[in-house]
């Protein structure tokens, strides 16, 4: 067996039925499925065999050392994985097996995505970050350092591409789109009726990232992976800039030439707060008040 599939829940149910059944309707078969939940779940409807691990309470505060424990035993040499509100293209794993089969040397995969509403309803398209949904990432097995995966709280996704680059092997960022990324608010956006509590909450969340991105470095060594990171701390070191002039952020020069997203719209942020600094800020600040109050 070639392939293992992580599938993870957690807190929520009512979309991981049809993750499942997208992985059902697979065209390739011989793969293993690991489903990990914080709940209750019949498994005995699906067609596929699925090892089900019910995590307890106590077990989901450490994020990194559950997942470090079903990678461990993970029968597939390839590992991709699933989020409960994510789905497959019925040929994306048929798709990476020929990929792998074909590149030897190939070590981590990144498909492009579908961005889809609740009712999987098309959206838009992903760009394509490199580290962007765990559900668009597929890795070798054999890369992952387990010991240093034990210890992270957040941001799987941004350790599976750094071990890839850290391992200086083939690495593809393909153009296929193979997954549909559910974009809800549950995912990515804080919202908040209390705009004071939003910015709060939001300074909160960008320094748990920057705080995990530098345990990143003391990790990783190579020159590529610590400037990936550094590029990403630069971007979270600039929205707490943009709420606090004090906050000054850093790696701009990695930003700038590694960077693998967007880079017009941070760089005018950037140069804007440092001309024109509060006044910046206030336009700024207005601009996520109405943002919030939309999804609010």
């Amino acid at each position: 067996m070639d392939i293992t599939v992580i599938v993870t829940a957690f807190n929520r149910k009512e979309y991981l039925d049809n993750a499942i059944r997208s992985l059902e309707n697979q065209t390739f078969k011989d793969f293993e499925t690991i489903l990990i939940t914080n709940f209750d779940f019949g498994i005995n409807k699906y067609k596929i065999k699925i090892k089900h691990i019910k995590l307890t309470e106590n077990e989901m505060k450490n994020y990194g050392e559950y997942l470090s424990n079903i990678v461990s035993i993970a029968k597939g040499k390839i590992i991709s994985f699933l989020e409960d509100d994510d789905l497959f293209y019925d040929n994306k794993l048929e798709f990476i097996y020929n990929l792998f089969k074909n590149n030897k040397d190939l070590v981590y995969y990144h498909n492009r995505s579908i961005f889809v509403d609740k009712n999987y309803k098309e959206i838009k398209k992903s760009n394509n970050n490199p580290d962007f949904n765990m559900s668009s990432i597929t890795i070798k097995k054999s890369i992952i350092n387990n010991d240093y995966l034990k210890q992270i709280k957040i941001s799987p996704d941004t350790f599976m591409y750094s071990s890839a680059l850290e391992s200086k092997k083939k690495i593809i960022i393909g153009k296929e789109i193979l997954t549909k990324f559910m974009s809800h608010k549950s995912t990515s956006h804080i919202v908040e009726n209390d705009f004071n509590i939003y910015i709060k909450k939001r300074i909160e969340l960008t320094e748990t990232f920057n705080n995990e991105y530098k345990k990143f470095l003391q990790f990783f060594k190579s020159k590529k992976a610590r400037n990936h990171i550094k590029a990403l701390i630069f971007t979270h070191s600039l929205m707490l800039y943009s709420f606090n002039k004090n906050n000054k952020p850093y790696y701009f020069s990695n930003f700038l030439f590694y960077n693998k997203g967007s880079k017009i719209f941070p760089i005018f942020e950037y140069i804007s707060l440092l001309i024109f600094g509060n006044y910046a800020r206030k336009i700024l600040n207005s601009q996520r008040q109405k943002i919030n109050a939309k999804l609010s």
